[in-house]
């Protein structure tokens, strides 16, 4: 029979009081002798947990040492957790059950707890550190959007509570309180035709080398309604112009969920438009909107990249910046003209790709014209009403007679005699 092959990685104190570290294939083990027994607590065999199991070897020896050795030790001593440790039981444990996206933003949320809080061990923050943090984060986040950093830390926290890997604390019953002003999200507004109109407008002018991303880009947001991180990794492969499709890649879809959506012939000249740069750059890539430097051609197109065009395009069409708009403004724009056109939800939902028709309205902003626009269908479509009353209401206004017969006229002196004054009001209708 094989003998299994053991690496050590640490060992602490003589033969008989031996603390020992080593790996066990795919495990990290701390290994001590108790009361004749042999004891053991293990962790998976990374990095981060390596250095969790040699800290916890060498905090274990100590506290023998200075009890003296006795036969027996009641517990092992309990080390608590780095943040890194934590964070990589997490995502060992958690992310292959996540959403592509959901996994993005989990990862920037705890990158920015972690260059908060600093190399700490997990039981040392408190909810006064959790207090500073939300501060820190309202600084440069809107309320709500800084709530959902802290709501990551809450979770990691209850997570490791339940796993035993770290003591019950408060921090994971921890509330983010916020004021009733600022539970209210800062609105995001929508582009409306016209000024996505003038924007593309622009973006037809001056140097097309270096517009045509942002020009192409800019369609497919007004027009297709798409996301944009979805259309910035848009690859060749997604575009089908001969059957007019693009499919939208689940991992890089909020839903993530894979769609097939149409392309109206606008779009379809779009990416004919930017297809032929490709060609022209030579370009040989998987992305359609490849980086405009050589040197990262490899890369997608970046968001910075495009938002300056956009700001430029505001600038020259004398349209007024508006906080928090930028790209998603095209989307929420087209939302409102989808629903115009169709006054069918269920479509509109369908095509900005969402499967709850309760988050269409959020997207859909009051329109004063939207209103009216009602009105005159309804007036259309209710001719045949109107001119079936129309006589039986001027029937009445002739033949009603109130009970009471109210004042007609009143009389006004003046220097040249007196002048009387008609009260009675036509009726619009007679």
């Amino acid at each position: 029979m094989p003998t299994k092959q053991l690496t050590t990685l640490a060992e602490h104190g003589p033969h008989g009081q031996k603390v020992r570290v080593y790996i066990e294939q795919d495990l990290v083990r701390v290994r001590w002798t108790e009361n004749g027994a042999r004891k053991s607590k293990s962790w998976q065999d990374t990095p981060a947990n390596r250095k969790e199991a040699k800290a916890y070897a060498k905090a274990f020896y100590d506290a023998r040492a200075t009890s003296g050795f006795p036969a027996s030790v009641a517990a092992p001593v309990k080390v608590s957790l780095t943040m890194p440790a934590l964070w990589s039981a997490f995502v060992t444990a958690e992310f292959p059950h996540l959403r592509p996206q959901t996994v993005r933003n989990y990862t920037a949320y705890w990158r920015k707890w972690e260059a908060f809080v600093g190399a700490i061990a997990v039981d040392e923050v408190t909810r006064e550190t959790l207090d500073r943090y939300m501060l820190a984060l309202q600084k440069v986040h809107v309320a709500t959007e800084a709530r959902r950093y802290v709501k990551l830390v809450l979770h990691v926290y209850t997570w490791a509570v339940e796993r035993d890997l770290t003591a019950a604390t408060k921090v994971a019953t921890y509330r983010v309180k916020l004021s009733r002003d600022a539970k209210k999200a800062v609105p995001t507004a929508e582009y409306r035709r016209e000024e996505a109109e003038k924007i593309q407008a622009y973006l037809t002018t001056g140097i097309a080398s270096r517009k045509w991303r942002a020009l192409v880009i800019q369609v497919l947001l007004h027009i297709q309604a798409a996301r944009i991180n979805a259309i910035l990794h848009l690859k060749i492969t997604d575009i089908d112009l001969d059957a007019r499709t693009v499919t939208w890649r689940s991992e890089f879809d909020k839903t993530g969920k894979e769609r097939v959506q149409p392309l109206p012939q606008v779009s379809v000249d779009a990416l004919r438009y930017a297809l032929s740069w490709r060609e022209k750059d030579g370009y040989t890539g998987p992305w359609l909107f490849y980086s405009n430097q050589w040197r990262q051609k490899d890369q997608p197109h970046t968001y910075m990249a495009y938002w300056l065009h956009l700001q430029k395009a505001e600038r020259a069409a004398g349209i007024a910046h508006v906080e928090r708009r930028a790209a998603h403004g095209f989307r929420r724009g087209a939302a409102g003209d989808v629903m115009a056109m169709t006054g069918d939800l269920k479509a509109t939902a369908q095509w900005l790709g969402h499967a709850d028709l309760k988050m269409i309205s959020l997207y859909l902003k009051d329109r004063n014209d939207r209103v009216q626009g009602v009105s005159d269908r309804i007036d259309e479509r209710t001719q045949t009403a109107i001119s079936t009353f129309t006589p039986i209401l001027t029937t009445l206004a002739k033949d009603v007679k109130p009970s009471v017969q109210p004042a007609t006229a009143f009389i006004t002196s003046t220097p040249g005699g007196t002048r009387t004054h008609d009260l009675r009001i036509k009726s619009p209708l007679l």
